[in-house]
C-alpha cells in the first residue's frame, strides 16, 4: 500500500484482508493464517496439524551448533530428532553442519508428510523421516548410534493447559501436554539417549519453565555428570544441552 497508494486497491483482496484480519482478531495463530515461517536459516511450511515452531527454539539448535563446532565429531554427524513435528530442528542442523544425515521420528503421519514437504523445500536430502513412538525406542529398528539426540518434546504440565495463551491452544493437543508433571516425555527422551547416544554423544531440548531442577536430577541418573543450561530472552530456563 505504501509503495503503490496510488492504485487503486481490488475489492476481492479487501474482503480478504478483513476476513484474515477476523481471524487474526480471534486469537487464531499468525502462523497458520500464512502458511509458512522463517526458522533459523530455512523457511518451513506450517499446518494447524503439527506444532507450530517458537524462536526459542532456535536457542536449541544455536546451542547443538556450538558444541558440534567445539567437538571432534567423525563424518558423517548422526543426528535424531524426537518429534520431529515440522522437521524445523533436524533441517536446521543439517543444514549448517557439513558432512551430517539426519533421522526424524514423529508419532503424527500429519508431521512426518509435513516434514518431508519442508525438507524438499530446503533442497535438504541427508534426512529421513519415520513414524515412531516416543514411549518405545526398543522398536526403533535402526541399530546405528547418534552423535547428537535432539528434541523440543510436549512439556506443559496438564495443570497449566487451561492459563496457556488462546494462541497456543490452537496447536495439537498431542503436541503440548507433558503429563501430569510436564516431564513425561523427558523420562523416555534419556532411555533413547542411553540406547542410541555415542559415548561422546550430545543430547539436547528444550525444557518448560521450572524444570531445570529436576531435570538435573533425571539426568544424573542416568549417568549425564556435564549439564548446561540457557535461558531464554525472558531470562526462563529454556535449553539443556547433555553429555557424559
Amino acid at each position: 500500500m505504501y509503495s503503490n497508494y496510488r492504485e487503486e486497491i481490488d475489492s476481492a483482496y479487501i474482503l480478504k484482508y478483513k476476513e484474515l484480519l477476523e481471524k487474526r482478531g480471534s486469537r487464531f495463530p499468525l502462523q497458520y493464517i500464512l502458511k509458512e515461517i522463517d526458522f533459523y536459516s530455512i523457511k518451513l511450511k506450517v499446518s494447524p496439524h503439527v506444532f507450530i515452531p517458537r524462536p526459542e527454539t532456535e536457542l536449541l539448535v544455536e546451542e547443538i551448533l556450538y558444541y558440534t563446532y567445539n567437538t571432534s565429531f567423525s563424518a558423517p554427524i548422526h543426528i535424531l530428532d524426537l518429534g520431529t513435528g515440522t522437521g524445523a530442528i533436524i533441517l536446521a542442523l543439517l543444514k549448517e553442519i557439513k558432512g551430517s544425515e539426519g533421522i526424524g521420528i514423529d508419532i503424527s503421519e500429519d508431521a512426518i508428510s509435513l516434514s518431508k514437504e519442508n525438507a524438499a523445500i530446503n533442497g535438504i536430502k541427508n534426512v529421513s523421516f519415520i513414524k515412531g513412538d516416543i514411549f518405545y525406542p526398543e522398536e526403533f529398528t535402526n541399530s546405528e548410534k547418534f552423535d547428537i539426540i535432539v528434541s523440543n518434546p510436549p512439556y506443559i504440565p496438564e495443570r497449566d493447559m487451561e492459563s496457556l495463551q488462546e494462541e497456543v491452544k490452537y496447536d495439537p493437543l498431542i503436541s503440548l501436554v507433558g503429563g501430569e508433571d510436564g516431564l513425561l516425555y523427558y523420562r523416555y527422551i534419556f532411555k533413547w539417549a542411553v540406547k542410541f547416544l555415542k559415548n561422546k554423544g550430545i543430547l539436547g531440548f528444550e525444557i518448560g519453565e521450572g524444570e531445570g531442577v529436576e531435570l538435573r536430577e533425571i539426568a544424573k541418573s542416568y549417568g549425564f555428570s556435564n549439564i548446561y543450561v540457557r535461558k531464554d530472552f525472558n531470562n526462563i530456563e529454556r535449553v539443556m544441552i547433555i553429555w557424559k
